[in-house]
C-alpha cells in the first residue's frame, strides 16, 4: 500500500475523502475539527503531528510561509480522491499522490488557453490540465482517480 500525500495547499475544505481500493464507500480523511489522521511528511515514520497546520472555520489550513507537507496516516493503493481547496493569489502548491506524482495547485490567473503541465490541475512535469476553471481565493474541487 502507498501513502496518500497532500502538499502545502493553503486550505483544504471539509470535503476531503477517498474511496477504497475497490472504489467502494467514500471515507472521510478530515474530520473538520483537528489534524488527527495527518502527519508531517518529514516525520511520518515517527507519527509526528503537523505543526504548522491547523483547523480554521472547518478547513485544514497551512500557516507556513515555506514547505510543510503533510500526508494521511492511512495508506491507500488504488483510490479516488475528492477534495476542496483554496489557494491565494500567486499561490503555488500541489497534491502529491503516493509521494511521487503532483497534481498542480497554482494561481494560473484564470488562463484558459495554452495550458501547460505547471498550470492548476496539470500533472506537474507531465500533462497539462484539460481545462482551467479555477479562481484563486475561491473554493475549488478536484476529483482525482489514481490507479
Amino acid at each position: 500500500m502507498k501513502t496518500l500525500v497532500c502538499g502545502t495547499v493553503v486550505a483544504l475544505g471539509a470535503l476531503l475523502c477517498a474511496q477504497s481500493e475497490e472504489f467502494g464507500a467514500w471515507k472521510s480523511l478530515f474530520n473538520g475539527k483537528d489534524v488527527s489522521g495527518w502527519v508531517n511528511v518529514r516525520d511520518a515514520g515517527a507519527g509526528k503531528a503537523p505543526e504548522r497546520w491547523l483547523v480554521e472555520d472547518g478547513a485544514l489550513t497551512n500557516k507556513s510561509d515555506g514547505v510543510d507537507d503533510i500526508c494521511s496516516v492511512e495508506e491507500f493503493e488504488n483510490y479516488e480522491l475528492e477534495l476542496e481547496y483554496k489557494v491565494p493569489p500567486n499561490g503555488n502548491s500541489g497534491i502529491y499522490l503516493r509521494g511521487a506524482i503532483e497534481v498542480q495547485i497554482l494561481d494560473s490567473k484564470g488562463r484558459t488557453a495554452n495550458l501547460g503541465a505547471g498550470d492548476v490541475g496539470g500533472i506537474y512535469g507531465g500533462a497539462p490540465p484539460r481545462a482551467n476553471p479555477q479562481r484563486a481565493g475561491e473554493w475549488n474541487t478536484f476529483l482525482i482517480k489514481h490507479v
